[in-house]
């Protein structure tokens, strides 16, 4: 997860790759955060289908649409 406006990176290992699992790593990763998120923004990947349940506003992006999100895409390069 990224936080946009602080730009602070935090990175979470999961065992599986289901969207139980991924939902407690994004718990934990937004308990880390200093203050509270307004939207999440992610790919559309089964990992993400349970978001909703956080309360927060999720957008999807579309798939192979990197302008989508330019800021994770900015990452992945350094």
């Amino acid at each position: 997860m990224i936080d946009r406006k602080s730009r602070r990176l935090s990175i979470s290992l999961y065992e599986q790759k289901t969207n139980t699992e991924f939902l407690k790593a994004v718990r934990n990763n937004l308990k880390k955060l200093p203050t509270k998120v307004k939207s999440i923004t992610s790919n559309n990947g089964l990992e993400n289908s349970r978001l909703n349940l956080l309360n927060i506003k999720w957008y999807a992006t579309n798939a192979y649409s990197s302008r989508q999100k330019g800021t994770i895409e900015q990452k992945h390069k350094h």
